[in-house]
């Protein structure tokens, strides 16, 4: 079986504030590397809320693809990540 991400909240909001285990992050960025697949956090209800840069600024882990939703565009589709990862060829 092939696993192409792992898209996860950093801290689980739909079901109340639930925070990540101390190092949880880091570990989960690890797997991702050594199976070599896209870590995406869905910082929709953390973004800017945590810290100015989200749940990856506030616990030092950084994703290869973030959502933050509406609220950072206007409305439009915007995503940010390394450049590698936007290429669409």
């Amino acid at each position: 079986m092939d696993l192409a991400a792992i898209i996860m909240e950093p801290v689980l909001g739909s079901s109340g504030v639930i925070l990540p285990d101390e190092d949880y992050l880091k570990s989960v960025r690890e797997i991702a590397d050594k199976y070599d697949v896209l870590f995406i956090f869905d910082e929709v209800l953390t973004g800017f809320r945590l810290a100015p840069g989200g749940a990856q600024e506030f616990y030092g882990v950084k994703p290869d693809l973030s959502c933050f939703a509406k609220a950072l565009a206007e409305g439009h589709r915007s995503p940010r990540s390394r450049a590698e990862e936007m290429s669409w060829e």
